[in-house]
């Protein structure tokens, strides 16, 4: 290898001369001016003080009960006072070989059983006012 090699003297000139480089006129102050200051900060985190308490009263006032409406506790009859005909027929189905008929089976049980409860649980849905 050649110590004079064009390359070589291209790096030991451009190693001679380090840039020196200056700053635009302005910079410091635009990146000082760009920089947020304490006194904007602390400007922004006042407003949430300002809507929070409202938006919290707001809040208590849309989600507390009512003082005059009835409690949600609603009475079921006994077990015995229930009809024995709401129960589908389920003692061959069940048993049978039909996947489609065990399937309808379960399909009516599970209706009826929404049914009574949304029955039981609501009680504007039911005729009984």
């Amino acid at each position: 290898m050649n110590p004079r090699d064009p390359h070589h003297e291209i790096g030991d000139l451009l190693r001679s001369q380090k840039p020196d480089p200056q700053p635009s006129p302005g910079l410091e102050r635009r990146i000082l001016h760009a920089l947020p200051s304490r006194e904007k900060a602390v400007a922004r985190r006042i407003w949430p003080w300002f809507l929070l308490p409202p938006a919290v009263a707001m809040g208590v006032l849309i989600f507390s009960p009512k003082a005059n409406s009835p409690s949600g506790v609603v009475q079921r009859p006994a077990p015995e006072a229930k009809e024995k005909d709401d129960r589908p027929e389920t003692t061959d189905a069940v048993f049978s070989k039909n996947p489609l008929e065990r399937e309808t089976v379960a399909l009516k049980r599970d209706a009826s059983r929404a049914g009574r409860f949304l029955i039981d649980c609501l009680p504007s849905m039911g005729g009984n006012e």
